[in-house]
C-alpha cells in the first residue's frame, strides 16, 4: 500500500559449537557458556554431533574429518548467520567447513590453524604434552592411562567432582581415520577467507 514502509528483518545470529576429539555431547560441554551468552546477548547456541565420535544418526556413516565437516555444513544450512566456535580438533572441522555462506565469524579455542594437506596427526605432533591415545582394534582410538580423577586433574582443574564425573562419562572412542590418514582439504584455510579470531590457539605448522 502507498505510504507503507517495508520492514526488512535482520538475519538471526546463532552460535554453533564444535567440540574436540575423543568426547561426545557437545551440548553438555558448551551448556554453561551457552547460558551466559544467551543471558548477556540473546544469542542462542547449538552444538554439532560429530560422526567420527560415534554421534552420527543411523542413516549417517561414521567417518572422519570429511563427515564431521559435512555435519557442520548441515547445521549451517539451517541458519542465516552464525558464529562458529571450534575447540581443539573442532578447530580443524570449522576450518574445513568455514567457507559456508552463513558463517560470519570463526573462533578457534585452544585449537589449530591447519594448512592444506596436513593430517590431524601431523597437526598434533608438535604438542609438548600430548594426550596419550591408543588404538582399540576396531578402527577407533581412545584415551589411554586416564580415569575420572586424572582426566579431571588435567582438563577440569576448577570443576567440582560431579562435573568431572560427567565429563569423564562423555569421553568416547573416535574413528581412527581422523588421525593419520585424513588430510585437511582445500577448504581447510577458511580461517584466512573468513573473519576469525583465536584464543590459546597454535599457529599454522
Amino acid at each position: 500500500m502507498p505510504g507503507t514502509e517495508s520492514i526488512v528483518e535482520e538475519p538471526t545470529m546463532e552460535l554453533i559449537f564444535v567440540h574436540g576429539a575423543l568426547v561426545r555431547d557437545g551440548r553438555w560441554w558448551w551448556q554453561r557458556t551457552a547460558e551466559l551468552l544467551s543471558e548477556a546477548t540473546g544469542i542462542s547456541s547449538r552444538a554439532v554431533a560429530l560422526p567420527s565420535c560415534g554421534e552420527a544418526a543411523p542413516e549417517q556413516p561414521c567417518g572422519a574429518l570429511v563427515a564431521d565437516a559435512e555435519a557442520l555444513r548441515a547445521e549451517l544450512d539451517e541458519t542465516d548467520s552464525a558464529i562458529v566456535v571450534g575447540h581443539s580438533y573442532g578447530g580443524t572441522v570449522i576450518a574445513e567447513a568455514g567457507g559456508h555462506r552463513a558463517v560470519e565469524h570463526l573462533l578457534f579455542v585452544s585449537s589449530y590453524l591447519p594448512e592444506v594437506g596436513q593430517s590431524q596427526a601431523v597437526i598434533m605432533s608438535g604438542d609438548e604434552d600430548p594426550v596419550s591415545i591408543g588404538e582399540n582394534g576396531d578402527g577407533t582410538v581412545g584415551v589411554v592411562g586416564y580415569d575420572a580423577t586424572s582426566f579431571g586433574d588435567r582438563f577440569l582443574q576448577d570443576a567440582d567432582g560431579l562435573t568431572r564425573k560427567q565429563a569423564w562419562d562423555r569421553v568416547t572412542p573416535q574413528a581412527l581415520a581422523h588421525l593419520p590418514h585424513r588430510q585437511v582439504l582445500p577448504g581447510g584455510r577458511a580461517w584466512i577467507r573468513r573473519t576469525s579470531s583465536a584464543a590459546g590457539t597454535a599457529a599454522p605448522r
